[in-house]
C-alpha cells in the first residue's frame, strides 16, 4: 500500500495514514515563494518506478481535488 500518494510535503508532515512505511510522491510543487504550486512533471513516472496499475493505493490530498488528478492521470498512464 502506497500512502496519501498526491500530498504536499507540507500536508504530509502533518499527518497521514499510519501503515507502514509510508511513501509521498506529491502531485503538485510548492515554488519557492510558497505563493503558487505547480504540477509535479514527475509524478507519473516517480510512482509508476514504486508501484504498478495492479497496486492498492491510498489518494489523498487536503480537498479531494489534487487527488482526483493524480488518480486519473495514473489510471491513463502507459
Amino acid at each position: 500500500m502506497i500512502d496519501e500518494l498526491c500530498r504536499t510535503e507540507e500536508e504530509f508532515k502533518r499527518g497521514h495514514v499510519d501503515v507502514h512505511n509510508p511513501l509521498n510522491i506529491p502531485y503538485m510543487l510548492n515554488t519557492p515563494q510558497r505563493q503558487v504550486r505547480v504540477e509535479n512533471q514527475k509524478f507519473k513516472e516517480e510512482a509508476l518506478s514504486v508501484c504498478s496499475k495492479d497496486d492498492n493505493l491510498t489518494v489523498g490530498c487536503q480537498t479531494g481535488v489534487r487527488s482526483v488528478y493524480a488518480i486519473t492521470g495514473l489510471l491513463h498512464a502507459e
